[in-house]
Order: C-alpha cells, then structure tokens, then sequence
C-alpha cells in the first residue's frame, strides 16, 4: 500500500471535482467531501493549505518575521479559481469530529453553521499567525477500514 500524501491528495480532489462539471458551471453550493485515507495524521493546516495557498514568512536581521499565506501560493481555491466549490468537509469516521472548512471565495456559500453538528473552521488568505498555528492542532487521524 503506497502512501498517501494528503495536501495533494486534497488538491487533486479539488481538481477532479471542479473537473466533474466541464465548462457548465453549477448554480448551487458544490461541497467537497474527504477522509483522511492516508498512512499519517494530517491537520487542518494541511487542509488550509491546499485549499488557500502555501505559507511562508521573511527573515529580517536573522529573524523569522510573521509566517502567513504567500502572494503567489499556488491555491487551488482563488477569487478567480474554483469560485463554485463552497468548501471541504472532512469526514472523519474515526472518532465523529468532522469539520467543515468554508471556501473564503465561494460563489455559492453555505449559510454559517449549515451543518449543526460539525465545527466550521473559517478560512482567510488575510490569517494571522496564530489562526494559521492553531490550525495545526486540530488533527484527522487516518481512517482505516478493514473491508478495504
């Protein structure tokens, strides 16, 4: 069994579902549903990530300054790109602590608390280092099903 990376196994979902719908775009919300798959835990981090960019921070005088998205941090949800996804819902059958991670660019968006018994974790390209930190305790462990 081979490993699965998670950022790119959720970008590529991102990709494969936008790809579902051809040059018709969908006039209701589109939700991406996922499962943590992988051989590893992966975070909420990792989720922001692939959705909103990559995350870096300048160093000035040999000190790491503020980490934050990056400019041009290959997104795969823009205000230009992927406008029809509303978000990314991560099933998580190991434990019921499922989360629902908006897309900050949605055209379609979900009303707040949509589904009541899954935290919504909201999502800003503008995040400050702590928003981007805390991000990364909140942890899906991997699903392993033994009828797979």
């Amino acid at each position: 069994e081979g490993e699965i990376d998670a950022y790119s196994h959720i970008r590529d979902d991102i990709r494969n579902l936008r790809k579902k719908f051809n040059k018709q775009k969908p006039s209701s919300p589109v939700v991406l549903v996922t499962i943590n798959f992988s051989s590893n835990v992966f975070t909420a981090f990792t989720v922001a990530k692939a959705m909103l960019g990559d995350i870096g921070g300048s160093f000035l005088n040999g000190k790491l300054g503020e980490i934050s998205y990056l400019p041009k941090g290959n997104a795969a949800l823009t205000k230009n790109g992927n406008t029809s996804i509303s978000g990314v819902l991560i099933f998580n059958p190991e434990n019921g602590s499922h989360k629902y991670l908006p897309n900050p660019f949605s055209r379609y968006s979900l009303p707040k608390n949509y589904f009541p018994d899954i935290e919504e974790i909201q999502l800003s390209r503008g995040a400050t280092e702590q928003d981007v930190l805390e991000l990364s305790d909140i942890m899906f462990w991997p699903y392993y099903n033994s009828s797979r």
